[in-house]
């Protein structure tokens, strides 16, 4: 139990390797000035529910880094298999955002609240890599930077739940790369926006349809 704690500022690596930590309670106003969360929870294989409260506020990549400690989601939530749950708070953010496997293989996930007040996401290479339950996602067309390159590397793979994603309003520009995007995949119908090319994007996702 956290809440005693009301400002918190730095959250890497705090529960990283945590294997049998159940449950963590933040007083929903203490994360206001987190901007960093690398590998937070990673490898936190029983936790089922994180509520992060304000902490969409000022969360974000320092610029042009090249430490993974400063992105604002590197590797999350990685390998929390138990996680089903994660809840963000509903405050606004357009800071830039990398969500480079931040629910790495996150088997159980299947809800993610207010993740659509990020506005300005700009990396998703491997973000659901591994969300066997995950079933839909309907925020990336909005939410990713528009204005530039962007990784779509695994971004679903072994997704085998996943029956529908909307990228119509997805206009970044990603790098062309040898697809194997649909690798496994029962495509019926993928709705796709201004593309160049994927690697990996959805292999496995045996559900998908839309």
């Amino acid at each position: 139990n956290l809440t005693a704690f009301t400002h918190l500022t730095d959250l890497n690596q705090t529960f990283s390797g945590c294997e049998q930590l159940g449950k963590v309670e933040f007083d929903v106003t203490s994360t206001h000035d987190v901007e960093h969360l690398y590998r937070t929870f990673f490898n936190c294989k029983k936790i089922q529910e994180i509520e992060l409260g304000s902490i969409s506020n000022k969360l974000q990549d320092d610029s042009h880094t090249t430490d993974p400690t400063k992105l604002a989601f590197g590797q999350t939530f990685f390998g929390c298999e138990a996680l089903d749950t994660v809840k963000f708070g509903s405050t606004p953010n357009s800071n830039s955002v990398s969500m480079c496997g931040t629910f790495y293989g996150c088997a159980k996930l299947t809800g993610l609240t207010n993740i659509d007040k990020f506005t300005n996401i700009t990396n998703l290479s491997q973000t659901f890599c591994g969300c066997a339950a995950l079933q839909n996602v309907s925020f990336i067309g909005s939410v990713v930077n528009n204005n530039s390159y962007i990784g779509l590397f695994e971004t679903f793979k072994g997704c085998t739940s996943l029956k529908k994603i909307d990228l119509t309003k997805l206009t970044a520009r990603l790098a062309n790369q040898e697809s194997a995007s649909f690798y496994q995949a029962a495509n019926k119908s993928i709705t796709q926006g201004s593309f160049e090319a994927f690697e990996g994007t959805f292999e496995g996702c045996t559900a998908l349809d839309t």
